[in-house]
């Protein structure tokens, strides 16, 4: 990978920013790594919790430094995410500390969302009380399935009493806002097996869902994983969206709202920090694996973070910014990327608008929207666009129309 000394965007300078700001923690160790997956992580048998933490805030410095942007009043976060990996791994007063750095050189906006990902028996009782006093006040539990044959399959270390278990710690620890992922589509699962999931997690009564299908086609994963060159035997695209279908219905009738493709809230609880990724706002990502990104109308720029420790640790300590490549965006990038992600989102594009902003032609693609309405994948009034239950199914495939 190479890295690119300035952006050569407009001026030289970086373009103005969208507000609010996202920032994205990464903490890149586990106990073990997952034969699906494809995320920056690492298994260690010892977490460097200092050495890391310094890491971030001398990144976060750096940062500072180079865009002036992020300085306290220029952008202010409006959430953040520690995602991994698995940070709950992470020592409080460590997570504590960076969130401390971050309010002083950024500060926070009032109600800001900080959220954490924690794996089952990776969340005990005195790590998650602690985590809720330093400021997290919005828990992603990554179950993944109730079922123990499945979990095994995947190469999971907790089981779904372990699941259940968790849950109930993160209620006790304070926590009134519990996320829960599922994976579907998993090798040799059934149509039952995934409906018996969404039941279990459903009982939990979290106020978030996330229904997400295991992916281990190697042309579209960052990286080789295990899983994929196995061979593992997935259900047929048919009973994939079957059992997608399934999932969402139960999830709609447990009162939740379908707001994206994959995620489902309680009103009030939808994700706010993904939220700004589907609604093309810019986002600082600090951490080895880390992705961050400045977006406007005139293009953008986002940057890559070494993916492993050691290369992060080398180009902070060398002075550096520890990115392994930077990608400029031209306008034509960012319009496409623009209207994909925000079709992915139940409130769909203000497709004329999002035309004007990026000088693209508004009567072309307006024959596409209604061509989609007619075909019922879409509806389309007002120059808003929002694709229906079954356009969202076939989200990729619609949006391949927009190139």
């Amino acid at each position: 990978m190479t890295l690119v000394e300035e952006p050569p965007v407009g001026d030289g300078k970086p373009p103005q920013v969208l507000k609010p700001l996202a920032v994205y923690i990464h903490f890149p160790f586990c106990r073990s790594k997952c034969p699906y997956c494809d995320f920056a992580s690492v298994a260690v048998r010892h977490i460097p919790h200092e050495a890391y933490a310094e890491a971030l805030l001398t990144e976060l410095d750096r940062r500072c430094e180079s865009w002036p942007e992020f300085r306290q009043g220029g952008m202010r976060a409006s959430s953040v995410y520690f995602g991994g990996g698995t940070p709950s791994l992470w020592e409080a007063s460590c997570l504590a500390r960076v969130l401390e750095g971050l309010e002083k050189k950024l500060g926070f906006i009032e109600g800001i969302e900080i959220s954490l990902e924690a794996n089952p028996n990776a969340a005990e009782a005195g790590q998650l009380a602690a985590f809720h006093l330093a400021g997290v006040n919005r828990l992603s539990l990554g179950i993944q399935s109730f079922d123990d044959a499945l979990l095994r399959r995947l190469g999971r270390t907790h089981n779904a009493q372990e699941a259940r278990e968790a849950a109930m710690r993160v209620r006790r620890a304070g926590f009134n806002n519990l996320s829960v992922d599922l994976l579907y589509a998993l090798p040799e699962q059934s149509l039952e097996q995934a409906r018996v999931d969404v039941e279990e997690a459903l009982a939990l009564e979290p106020e978030h869902v996330s229904f997400y299908a295991l992916t281990l086609e190697e042309e579209v994963l960052s990286q080789a994983v295990p899983m994929a060159r196995q061979r593992m035997c997935l259900p047929s695209e048919a009973l994939s969206l079957s059992m997608r279908s399934q999932m969402g219905h139960m999830a709609l009738e447990a009162g939740l709202k379908r707001y994206e493709l994959s995620n489902y809230a309680c009103p009030g609880k939808a994700s706010m920090h993904n939220l700004n990724y589907w609604k093309g706002g810019s986002y600082l990502g600090l951490g080895a694996g880390a992705v961050g990104a400045f977006m406007n109308t005139e293009g953008g720029l986002r940057w890559f973070n070494h993916r492993h420790w050691e290369d992060y640790a080398k180009a902070l300590w060398g002075g550096g910014l520890p990115e392994g490549e930077r990608e400029i965006l031209s306008k034509e990038a960012l319009f496409i990327e623009r209207a994909m992600l925000g079709l992915r989102l139940a409130e769909g594009i203000d497709l004329q608008a999002l035309c004007e902003a990026f000088g693209k032609d508004f009567k072309k693609l307006r024959g596409l929207a209604e061509a989609w309405e007619a075909g019922g994948w879409a509806t389309y009034a007002s120059g808003r666009l929002c694709l229906s239950e079954c356009g969202m199914d076939i989200h990729s495939t619609l949006c391949l129309q927009l190139l």
